[in-house]
């Protein structure tokens, strides 16, 4: 069975389109799981409505992290793949992961590759490309940890990412730490890049949308610069995750000196913006 987890908060009409693009991938053994991120809006009406078999559970607003940590304790699939509430994923996005699984036994989770669009407008065609991830010959690639992006921020979009069970289950009951409103994907791949087989590809398997809702903070409308106060709740952010990696053995001295000198240059920024 392949499983589906879909956070969502007031997002009730984007909603459908998710989980149509999922229920447009043709696969029989599929589970839809919607957490509610403690939404006000008719999300839970809606999808009794109009989508009886999707499984739906509802917490408290918690943030994104602890509604995909709950997503994936209640799955049942062999294989488990997340998609936020606002974005849709592309057509035989399934069938061509399954293939390259079997492709790519080794490969404990996939990446693909996603569009990007701020307030309906197309912003980003290729966001791999968009963060200098090259693959020759247009081949999937594993991730290396000497990928320039990933000292920046997050590498995979997390609508992109499918897991196999057992990988998480080697990870823990709590996959996503739930302190981060932020960046939790970013602190998630730290922790997975140095455990796990995780196998990048080209293909654009979807659609990721940003709003200027302040559902998604720390993204600025198209136009609009992001204020000084979002700026330093990033950069600080940004260290915090960063430090709690450097001591582990994730990787050689140069690599190592590359997130030190990362660190410095976040703490240069916070001490000109006055952080």
């Amino acid at each position: 069975m392949y499983s589906v987890i879909i956070p969502t908060f007031n997002r009730c009409a984007l909603l459908k389109q998710a989980i149509d693009s999922v229920l447009l991938q043709q696969v029989r053994q599929i589970e839809i799981i919607v957490v509610d991120d403690g939404s006000t809006d008719d999300t839970a009406l809606m999808l009794a409505e109009k989508y009886p078999k999707v499984r739906y559970f509802y917490q408290e607003n918690k943030g994104p992290g602890a509604a995909r940590n709950k997503g994936i304790l209640q799955s049942k699939g062999d294989y488990i793949a997340l998609l936020d509430s606002d974005d849709i994923w592309l057509e035989n996005k399934i069938n061509h992961e399954m293939k390259l699984f079997q492709q790519f036994p080794e490969a404990e989770m996939l990446a693909g590759n996603a569009s990007g669009f701020l307030e309906g407008e197309l912003r980003r065609a290729d966001i791999f490309s968009q963060r200098k991830i090259n693959f020759p010959q247009k081949k999937p690639r594993f991730f290396e940890w000497s990928l320039p992006i990933m000292k920046l921020g997050p590498v995979c979009n997390t609508s992109t990412m499918t897991f196999k069970r057992a990988t998480l289950e080697k990870m823990g009951s709590t996959i996503f730490d739930e302190s981060l409103r932020f960046d939790e994907d970013w602190d998630l791949e730290f922790r997975l890049f140095a455990q796990f087989k995780a196998l990048l590809y080209p293909e654009v398997n979807c659609h990721v949308h940003i709003f200027n809702d302040q559902t998604r903070l720390f993204y600025s409308a198209q136009g609009q610069e992001k204020t000084n106060e979002e700026w330093r709740n990033i950069w600080q952010q940004q260290i915090l995750i960063i430090n709690r990696y450097l001591n582990k053995l994730y990787w050689d001295m140069n690599i190592a000196k590359g997130f030190e000198l990362r660190i410095e240059q976040l703490g240069q920024l916070l001490k000109d913006a006055g952080g």
